[in-house]
This record gives structure tokens, sequence and C-alpha cells, in this order.
């Protein structure tokens, strides 16, 4: 694709030194500027666990290793793109078939699994950690979607009513927690799970939980850092047995998506799984990078309000560490005030919906320009 140019700037200015960047600041902070190698353009590195895929396998045979092998290389797609079928794309059958030509190290595990009569058991995984250059190409290839890697972790409140009462992740379940955490690993997902006080008591209102109210289920009378959930990334289940079946209501706030949905089942886990599948379906429509959004663009944005040279040291670094951004270099500083240029691999769109869903800038009212949060 071709370089394409932003609007977000009305001029463009001439990428000063180090050097004269240096005396700039020194000039308009007094301030010591820290880690000036920072200004040295910068690839996000890649994030190990988004490469790494593990399959079931029935024992330690070339057969098995193959075919472990495919579906391992199947899931690490799967976490960069969000995709969970690729037979839509012409080529995915081939790119799996070479799995075993792309693999940097693996290895086999035992899982411990918790069964729902109690009794413990181990399957046995095969887990491969690929070539991230060779899988981004694959990904490439094959014209998939891009999931971006900066994913909020999802805090789960499972609650469940027995006909009596209703309780927080109660215990005799462990099988079924244990099923969502594995699901969210293979998916590319981070889970947060409550935890109890040695009390066994959990900070939330059980009755709100159920209700299905995930903005602010703290007990009033509960201090807000105490409490083990996240606004902005919360999962409430509200499960209840009707007669041999389960009914399921799944209530998801993830960075301002709100979803709900019910389920029903004979088999509580395999509902759990099937509502959390749907949910991550949620969050990587709303977080996802099209192919054809993919290319090449340079942008120009001003930050203001750095005080000093930990500021700006804190604002480069959140830039820099972005998946959206390839590069980054400074334009022009002056007192609290600094232009960056912004080397881009997807549409400028999707760096204004990344900045939105941190707490690192905020738009500050000009076209381009952020605040730098305290």
């Amino acid at each position: 694709m071709s370089q394409q140019q932003s609007g977000w700037c009305c001029m463009e200015l001439p990428m000063p030194t180090m050097r004269q960047f240096y005396r700039r600041w020194m000039k308009s902070s007094g301030q010591l500027l820290v880690c000036v190698l920072l200004l040295l353009p910068f690839s996000l590195p890649a994030a190990e666990e988004l490469y790494r895929g593990r399959a079931p396998v029935a024992d330690q045979s070339a057969a098995e290793q193959a075919k472990g092998m495919r579906e391992a290389l199947q899931q690490v797609l799967g976490k960069l793109s969000g995709l969970q079928q690729f037979d839509a794309y012409p080529g995915a059958a081939d790119a799996l078939s070479g799995a075993s030509k792309i693999v940097v190290a693996f290895y086999y595990e035992n899982r411990p699994v918790t069964l729902p009569d109690g009794a413990q058991s181990e399957d046995l995984l095969l887990v491969a950690n690929f070539s991230p250059m060779a899988v981004d190409q694959i990904r490439k290839d094959l014209q998939l979607p891009r999931w971006k890697p900066e994913r909020e972790a999802l805090t789960i409140w499972p609650i469940v009513d027995d006909g009596l009462e209703r309780h927080i992740m109660p215990i005799e379940l462990e099988y079924a927690w244990q099923g969502l955490a594995d699901l969210a690993v293979d998916r590319g997902m981070s889970l947060r799970w409550p935890e109890a006080n040695e009390d066994g008591e959990y900070a939330a209102d059980v009755q709100l939980l159920w209700s299905g109210y995930s903005d602010q289920p703290a007990k009033a009378e509960v201090e807000a850092e105490t409490v083990a959930t996240n606004a902005a990334a919360t999962l409430v289940i509200a499960a209840k047995q009707d007669g041999p079946e389960w009914n399921v209501r799944l209530n998801l706030d993830y960075e301002g998506l709100r979803w709900s949905e019910r389920f029903r089942g004979m088999d509580l886990e395999t509902v759990l799984q099937q509502g959390l599948n749907l949910a991550i379906d949620q969050v990587v429509a709303a977080g996802s990078i099209a192919a054809t959004d993919s290319g090449e663009w340079r942008v120009d944005i001003t930050v203001t309000q750095l005080a000093n040279s930990n500021d700006y040291a804190r604002c480069l670094a959140y830039l820099q560490g972005l998946s959206v951004v390839e590069s980054v270099a400074v334009n022009s500083a002056k007192a609290g005030k600094v232009q960056f240029s912004l080397q881009l691999n997807a549409a400028p769109e999707y760096l204004q919906q990344y900045i939105s869903a941190g707490r690192t800038l905020a738009p500050s009212g000009i076209e381009g320009e952020f605040q730098l949060l305290p």
C-alpha cells in the first residue's frame, strides 16, 4: 500500500537532531533529559505469549506431534486475529500444514483437570513457540484481521443460584471456572477472578451482580481499592439450574462496549464456554483492525502538560508501546509541549481509538493535540 498522509496536522516541521532537542528542552524546562536514546525509532516487540500455542495430544508420537503443531499454530493465528475458524480464507490449510517449519521450540506439559465429580485427571499438551516474523507473514498473506494486543484483562464475576441462595464462584463448580480460564488462554484473553477474604466473603453486592449491574458491584462499606473488579472490563455470569437445564445470563462491559445474552443447556461447562466465546467475539469485533485498513500512515500529534523529562519519557514510552505505532520521532519541543511524528501500520482512526481506550493521553479540544494525564 502506498504511503498515505493524515490530515491531523496543518504543517510539517523539520525533525530536530537529538542535540537540538536536548538544548530546547534544557532551555524551556531546565530539566535534564533522561533516556535520550528513546528518541531512536522503536518497533513494538512481539508479545511472546501471543505466539505460543498449545494443543491436547494423545501421546508424543510423530503423528500426534504433527497434529498438535497444526492446532497450536491455528490457535496462535486465532490469538492474533481474534478468529476461531479460518475456513473462509484460501490458503489457510496449506499454511497450517507447514507449522513444524516455523516452530522455534516446543515441549510437552501435563495440565491438571478437575472433573465435575471432583476427581482429578491430567491432559497432555503440546506447547509450541512459533517465529513471530513467520506467523505475521502468514497473517498478512491470508489477509486476516489484526486483534490489537492491548487488551484489558476481563474481570469475571460468576454468581450461581442453587435454589436457596446465591453464591459467588462456588468451589463445587471449580471444573467450570477452570474450563473458562483455559478457554481464555487459548483465545488470548486475560482474565481476572474475584478473591475472597479469609472468611470466604467477596467484596461485592450479590444482588447487584445478579441483576446484571456491572458498573460498580462493590459493597458500599468496602473501599474501592479492595474490590477485585474493573468497571471498564467486567463480565458478570449469572447461572441458575431450571430442572435439568442451566439458564445462564452474561453481561459484558468492556471499554464502553455493552453486551448481554442468555444461554441454556444441560451441561454448565459447555454453556459457559459458549457464552465466553461469544463475549470474546464482541471484544474482538470492537478492537480489531481489518486487513484493508493495514498499511503505512504518518501522523503528527502534539502532547501538552509535559512538566519535566519524566513526563516526556512516560509519554514517549506510551506512544512507542502502542501496537499501531511502528516508530516515533520528535518534530519540535518547547515548554511543556512536544510534537511527535508517528509512523503507523494502520489507518489513523485506530490510533484515536487506542488513545481513547487508554489512561495516558486525553484530547485537549484542539485537533491533533492531547494532554498527558497525571
